[in-house]
């Protein structure tokens, strides 16, 4: 017995000493943290730029950038990629991938193509997507004074929704592939070419495959007011009753919606209910322990939001007949039945339907010019 342990033993160790067989040294790596895929017109071939991490040695490439840009063409994306592989000894790594930028001229085609990205277990699903108002190949080569590296200056300022409500939430890999999926309607945020800023939004349709539409500040501000998401911003007012501008910064938001169906018309009571904080007041006249000049203020913060929401709505119901609001969603948690029958044609339902809107304004404070008064405490 002891000889045939021995004898096991000598066959076992080997099997735990055999190390990291399948290892890959870091230098052999090619880390993709940024994509942008363009269409060409004429020739209808994907044309491909994959912005990899620049590992050299800081030390002896001093005026080197932090990336390398490799651009590629093919009839579909899976062989662009592959084409790439000719130019560069590394093998790419997508673990990484934060950044996809679509070109207007792709968006606008066949979002089909893809398909490769929604399948690839190696991408993230959490990877942020957005379209580009020209051609997406030039973003990934911006000049920056900022971050030095596109792909994540790209992902910072996709963030910043909590700062401004002219564009809408970041939009994922996930989510688009999702939308297509289902055959929704979802919005992108916009990179602008000239001022290497965010513009509005892009309107992706699901059912289509395709970018349908693209919205200004103003028209993407007052879809978010009917979005229960995250993004916030300012609401600026002038009023008659104000002898200058007021600004007010919203710190959170929540929207009820509730659809009413009577026969086969929908209407969606909306209410809307937003805090926040007086932080610019140029009115020289300015006076907040008056209940009366701040039910005034609140009054005008309503109407200004309600009629951004309003226009909005009817834009994108006249003009895309599209629900980016997924008021399609509330009708299918409350009353199944109606969605699942008009499931197929919802746009043509959702350009039938009306809104009611309600909305509720508070003004936690004003800063530290006055402090607010509390209507308790008059006598």
């Amino acid at each position: 017995m002891n000889k045939l342990k021995k004898i096991f033993l000598i066959i076992l160790i080997p099997i735990f000493l055999c190390g990291c067989w399948d290892k890959t040294e870091l230098e052999d790596i090619g880390v993709v943290i940024g994509l942008s895929l363009d269409k060409d017109i004429l020739t209808n071939e994907i044309k491909i730029t994959q912005q990899f991490i620049n590992l050299s040695d800081k030390k002896t490439a001093s005026n080197a950038k932090q990336y390398i840009n490799l651009s590629e063409k093919g009839n579909t994306t899976m062989q662009a990629i592959r084409q790439s592989s000719k130019k560069i000894s590394q093998s790419p790594s997508y673990y990484h991938l934060s950044t996809i930028v679509i070109g207007k001229d792709f968006a606008e085609t066949n979002l089909n193509d893809l398909d490769l990205l929604f399948r690839s277990r190696e991408l993230r699903r959490t990877a942020t997507l957005l379209i580009a108002n020209g051609e997406a190949k030039k973003i990934m080569d911006f000049n920056l004074s900022q971050k030095s590296i596109p792909a994540s200056y790209l992902l910072a300022i996709s963030q910043n929704t909590k700062k401004t409500n002219e564009i809408p939430e970041a939009l994922k890999l996930g989510e688009l592939s999702k939308a297509i999926t289902d055959g929704y309607a979802v919005l992108s945020q916009v990179i602008d070419l000239k001022t290497k800023s965010l513009i509005g939004a892009a309107i992706i349709s699901g059912k289509d495959f395709k970018t349908i539409g693209f919205l200004n500040n103003e028209a993407t501000a007052g879809i978010n007011w009917l979005l229960n998401n995250n993004v916030k911003g300012i609401v600026k007012i002038t009023n008659e009753k104000f002898h200058k501008p007021l600004v007010y910064e919203v710190l959170d938001k929540s929207v009820d919606i509730k659809p009413i169906i009577k026969g086969d018309k929908v209407t969606f009571d909306v209410n809307v209910n937003v805090n926040g904080r007086l932080v610019e007041n140029f009115d020289l006249k300015e006076n907040e322990s008056n209940i009366k000049y701040e039910k005034d203020i609140n009054t005008a913060l309503q109407q200004e939001i309600k009629s951004q929401a309003l226009k909005s709505f009817a834009l994108l119901k006249n003009n895309y007949k599209t629900d980016v609001f997924k008021f399609w969603k509330y009708t299918q948690i409350k009353n199944p039945k109606f969605f699942k029958k008009n499931r197929n044609n919802w746009n043509k339902t959702f350009n039938k339907s009306n809104i009611k809107l309600k909305v509720e304004v508070n003004i936690k404070d004003f800063g530290n010019m006055n402090k607010k008064i509390n209507p308790k405490t008059i006598p």
